[in-house]
């Protein structure tokens, strides 16, 4: 199975220790993944806050709803304004 955030890390050696200890992939205006040791500060319809480590994620949009949520991993669905 094709694994694009590995692909990512091995074309981009030579900038490793510069990436964030977290991914963030949004895909169209529906859905937000983010991978990473997290935790959610905030959850409602309109806002939800993600901290992560060194930093905090704020998905906003309407009728947003977390999809899956694991230790290391949150899908978020809805209409997404922005993140």
């Amino acid at each position: 199975m094709f694994n694009f955030f590995l692909e990512l890390k091995s074309k981009y050696q030579r900038i490793k220790n510069k990436v964030c200890p977290y991914k963030v992939v949004a895909l169209g205006n529906y859905l937000v993944y983010i991978e990473g040791k997290l935790s959610v500060m905030l959850f409602e319809k309109e806002n939800i806050v993600i901290r992560v480590l060194d930093g905090v994620i704020t998905v906003r949009g309407d009728q947003l709803e977390i999809k899956d949520i694991t230790e290391n991993s949150i899908s978020i669905v809805g209409k997404i304004c922005s993140w």
